[in-house]
């Protein structure tokens, strides 16, 4: 029941158009993880970062969600298409920084992991 009612929270709709893809920088592309942790709960994001933003939700079976990365000063911002954005700063080999979504505001610190194949591939 807990673990439906953080992926409720985190599933929070942001309004928006759908984002364009944009290739990754070099120094991020990869996938990567990390966990918002929503009241008591540690729920992982997945972020691809490559030719092709994409991002997996698996705690609400959301795969492949588009998305969008720029870089600017430093930072980088990977924007989901209502599914939140990230914004931060590589450092030690980590992306560490802020997850938004509708009034959710987390840290969020993402590490590089090893490729998987997603469901229904």
């Amino acid at each position: 029941m807990r673990s439906m009612m953080a992926a409720g929270v985190l599933a929070l709709a942001m309004a928006g158009s759908a984002a364009a893809q944009t290739a990754a920088p070099a120094e991020v592309a990869g996938d990567w993880q990390g966990y918002v942790k929503v009241r008591d709960q540690s729920l992982p994001l997945v972020f691809h970062l490559g030719s092709e933003v994409t991002g997996d939700s698996p705690a609400e079976a959301r795969y492949g969600i588009k998305g969008q990365v720029q870089q600017a000063d430093g930072k980088y911002k990977v924007s989901l298409t209502s599914a939140g954005d990230f914004e931060g700063v590589l450092k030690n080999g980590k992306l560490e920084g802020t997850y938004t979504r509708g009034s959710l505001v987390v840290p969020l610190v993402l590490e590089r992991k090893a490729a998987e194949e997603k469901p229904g591939n």
